[in-house]
């Protein structure tokens, strides 16, 4: 594993580098993962979805994805019930 100083400039860069490095090695099974590939903003990811039921698949897919990278998602917003989760 490699490691940046944080604060470096290159690092905003090399951080999403690397998490759509992990994004394009995931399946494309269905069009979910072409969402994830545009929902990253840095390390945090923006999403929506038209259930609670949609909001969880969505979200244990990209955690999937994060987990193989070495890196968690960890922050939640408006969903209480996915908050809880995570």
């Amino acid at each position: 594993m490699k490691r940046v100083p944080f604060g470096a400039t290159s690092s905003p860069f090399l951080l999403s580098a690397t998490i759509q490095y992990h994004l394009s090695k995931a399946p494309e099974e269905d069009k979910k993962t072409a969402v994830l590939k545009t929902s990253f903003y840095f390390d945090d990811f923006l999403g929506a979805a038209h259930s609670k039921d949609s909001v969880l698949r969505i979200y244990e897919q990209a955690n999937r994805i994060m987990l193989k990278a070495g890196m968690t998602l960890k922050k939640c917003r408006q969903i209480p019930l996915l908050c809880k989760i995570i």
